[in-house]
């Protein structure tokens, strides 16, 4: 599986690497699961089908750290805001932290007890966000790793987890269909957003967090009003199962990957489709 650097203003590919290809393994090609950014834009954290995780340079993809820890595949990775820990979650059920200039696990969170899909950092760097099987939402201290807030609500798994850009707010894609907006302070349910007809991979908030999106295995893309709940656009291209959604720092873009092996660029103010990468052989299961 192959991690790849694109221009977001023109579409062209800057480089890739295959750091989580095992050549003993009898399926020599791993999938990356899960990317992103540090937030100087300089490095990159990556989770895949094996146990390990790849912090790498993001101008050059000169690899900077392996690491390992969890026993099992890592499905979810995040720089905190400082970008002085990475946080992971795992099939093995464990959220941990690591040194991201070390990478040696500093924390491991236990509560869950099914497969963490997705896990996030809150603004200040204080809290961690995370997302199971088990159809629990955990927001847990990042300094100590006490457990805070369980947030029950979702009827399947949760797949995608996202704080507000104040803290104040959660939000998260289920299984279910359903997308749900909680007060991360309080643990009580804000909304339910309701219009996927399938599973919702992948969640995300604007910036300002006055908008919410999300990606679904229904091939769409929906932008949420987050104080109304009511969907502002639907964003149709994909011909295949969407797994992933982010947006640009400056809240202008929005970019997605799913089954189809596109990542495509939307403009968030007008829903238009900007550009449509291509170069990926199989699955785009996440992008930053």
């Amino acid at each position: 599986g192959f991690v790849k650097i694109w221009n977001a203003t023109t579409g062209t590919e800057l480089w890739s690497s295959g750091r989580h290809d095992d050549p003993h393994s009898p399926a020599y090609l791993k999938p990356v699961n899960t990317v992103a950014f540090s937030p100087d834009g300089r490095q990159i954290v990556s989770g895949g089908s094996q146990d390990g995780i790849v912090i790498e340079s993001a101008e050059t993809g000169t690899e900077d750290s392996p690491t390992t820890g969890h026993s099992d595949q890592v499905f979810s990775v995040g720089f905190s805001p400082d970008g002085k820990r990475v946080v992971s979650g795992s099939k093995d059920t464990l959220v941990q932290i690591r040194d991201s200039k070390t990478c040696s696990v500093v924390r491991t969170l236990t509560g869950h007890s099914d497969t963490v899909w997705c896990v996030g950092f809150s603004p200040d760097g204080r809290r961690i966000v995370s997302g199971s099987s088990d159809k629990l939402v955990k927001i847990w201290s990042a300094k100590t790793g006490a457990e805070l807030l369980t947030l029950r609500g979702h009827s399947r798994e949760v797949t995608s987890v996202a704080f507000s850009s104040d803290g104040t707010c959660v939000v998260t894609g289920s299984y279910d269909k359903t997308v749900k907006i909680w007060d991360a302070k309080e643990g009580t349910k804000f909304c339910t957003l309701r219009g996927h007809l399938h599973p919702v991979a992948s969640v995300a908030f604007s910036p300002d967090s006055k908008r919410v999106v999300s990606g679904s295995f229904d091939t769409l893309v929906k932008i949420w009003n987050a104080a109304t709940g009511a969907a502002v656009f639907t964003l149709r291209g994909h011909v295949g199962e969407i797994e992933t959604v982010s947006l640009s720092p400056d809240g202008n873009r929005i970019v997605s990957g799913g089954d189809d092996c596109l990542v495509k660029i939307w403009n968030a103010a007008t829903g238009a489709e900007v550009f449509t990468l291509t170069g990926h052989e199989d699955m785009v299961s996440s992008v930053a």
